[in-house]
């Protein structure tokens, strides 16, 4: 079996760790914006942060691999948000679902 290895140039390594920084930098600036647009579409406070640090630890983890500079990372992260509300939404349909089986 091979093992492949993969290895990031200095620069991708550069702009993976400036992508990090931007992201961090925006949770910060911007988390009452995102947690405001995730509660007006859950039921708790709760479930809108569990929702917000995934998709922040979920995004920052991402952004190690990204191969292209991204052009408005708020954007990114509020597509990413809206993905995990969809996901959460599936979730508890099929929860539901199968409490009446």
């Amino acid at each position: 079996m091979k093992t492949l290895h993969v290895t990031q140039t200095k620069e991708e390594n550069a702009m993976a760790n400036d992508l990090a920084m931007q992201i961090e930098n925006l949770f910060r600036t911007d988390r009452k914006k995102f947690l405001g647009f995730i509660r007006q579409r859950v039921r708790s406070q709760e479930e809108a942060e569990d929702i917000l640090q995934d998709v922040f630890t979920n995004v920052l983890a991402a952004s190690a691999n990204v191969q292209k500079p991204i052009e408005n990372i708020a954007s990114w992260v509020f597509t990413a948000v809206r993905n995990r509300i969809i996901d959460s939404y599936r979730k508890k349909r099929a929860e539901t679902f199968s409490d009446m089986q």
